[in-house]
């Protein structure tokens, strides 16, 4: 009886010592905005925080709105695990796509990137971090709206913040698809329509946003706009700092003249690690071969001094395939020293300036990767350009590096 006693006694303590280091439990991941650092998710805070109201045991949001799967809850907005500092822990499903709308997490510290499996919509979240029990219940009162048909591969589930708009992006096959609203389902006219029941729409192929009011019954089906395909990593300029690609039809991507030095790099969409490409062989063995196909499963490209220089990339978005073609082996990537933009924020111009080397040209590009000034002076003007961020590649005789501009 003794033994029992002080058994639970421990028990109780060790539980209430874990719930004391668990400051404050989130929700992330790219089915809810994003991982940290992406711009849905940006911190140092993660944006959607769970609240407790038994001293951090059980932890709870309402009205969570969930785009699609790819979710983990986590301790004090760290990955470290609980003898961290500061102290964390993450928890997900303890396989991905299972046990979803209830099941058991497991808080694997800092190691695991298992996700927990849910499907577009609004709910009430629990999460008990003692048992690792979760459940997602949906919001009462909200419609459920689904597209199938043909033209998809299977039925998906639109996402809504407001259980009045709903919207789905992806990639549809020449046939029909139909709404599926609350087991009703409703059709009409391409691209834009009124839904009626009983109804199919006949689409094409393509990549397609497709969105409903269901205040109103209409319905469009928009090309969505072109993503940025970039490159970041250490063999460029940074982790976390891209080089965007040009495009001029949302497939075929390309870039010219890129510097690379000695380190790693890989491509991501929308400047955001929520997708990210890299190499579909052994890293080491990269620039041995010029082409191949991108893997979201991939290494790091890895770039040796013996490498370094500047080469021009093409990427395909729909098939991942990828070519890199050396121009020169050895060029110099200008030493940040040596050269200066200022003002930079700019309502403006930029002027950019070196002390040991002739500025040739600069291009400028926005963040979707087209060109959007092209110039021979070492003064930019932006007065025209909207505000947010642009890149500036700068090249002189012998050199060439890329420098962020802010125009606000």
């Amino acid at each position: 009886m003794k033994k029992g006693l002080l058994y639970l006694i421990m028990c109780v303590f060790a539980m209430t010592a874990a719930n004391a280091q668990i400051a404050t439990v989130s929700i992330l991941g790219e089915g809810v905005g994003g991982w940290p650092g992406d711009p849905g998710n940006p911190g140092p805070d993660d944006v959607h925080q769970m609240t407790s109201t038994d001293g951090g045991t059980t932890w709870t949001i309402s009205g969570l709105v969930v785009t699609g799967p790819g979710i983990k809850f986590r301790a004090n907005n760290s990955w470290n695990d609980a003898t961290g500092s500061p102290a964390g822990g993450n928890w997900g499903a303890p396989a991905a796509g299972v046990q979803f709308p209830t099941g058991i997490a497991v808080n694997a510290g800092s190691s695991s990137d298992i996700k927990v499996g849910v499907v577009a919509g609004i709910y009430d979240v629990t999460l008990d971090v003692v048992t690792g029990a979760y459940s997602f219940n949906t919001v009462a009162g909200v419609s459920v709206v689904k597209l199938s048909g043909t033209a998809l591969a299977s039925t998906v589930t639109m996402a809504t913040a407001d259980s009045n708009i709903y919207t789905y992006e992806g990639t549809f096959t020449a046939g029909t698809v139909q709404f599926d609203i609350d087991g009703v389902l409703n059709g009409g006219n391409y691209p834009t329509g009124n839904a009626t029941p009983g109804s199919t729409i006949t689409v094409p192929a393509g990549d397609w946003v497709v969105s409903i009011d269901l205040g109103t019954g209409d319905y469009t089906f928009t090309a969505p706009p072109f993503k940025t395909i970039s490159i970041t990593g250490n063999a460029n300029i940074a982790w976390g700092t891209d080089t965007p690609l040009t495009t001029t039809d949302g497939i075929n991507y390309s870039i010219t003249d890129v510097a690379f030095k000695a380190g790693g790099f890989i491509f991501r969409e929308n400047n955001s690690w929520s997708v990210k490409y890299a190499a579909d062989i052994k890293d080491t063995e990269f620039f041995a071969t010029t082409s191949g196909n991108l893997s979201t499963a991939g290494q790091d490209f890895l770039v040796t001094a013996a490498q370094a220089g500047t080469y021009d990339i093409t990427v395909n978005r729909q098939t991942l395939a990828y070519t890199i073609t050396l121009k020169s082996l050895g060029l110099n990537k200008l030493d940040a020293k040596s050269f200066s933009v200022y003002p930079n924020p700019s309502q403006g111009a930029w002027n950019i300036t070196s002390k040991n080397n002739n500025i040739k040209s600069v291009q400028v590009y926005d963040i979707n990767g087209r060109v959007v000034r092209n110039t021979a002076t070492t003064t930019v003007d932006g007065t025209t350009l909207a505000k947010g961020i642009y890149f500036a590649k700068v090249t002189t005789e012998n050199a060439s590096a890329t420098v962020k501009l802010i125009k606000n």
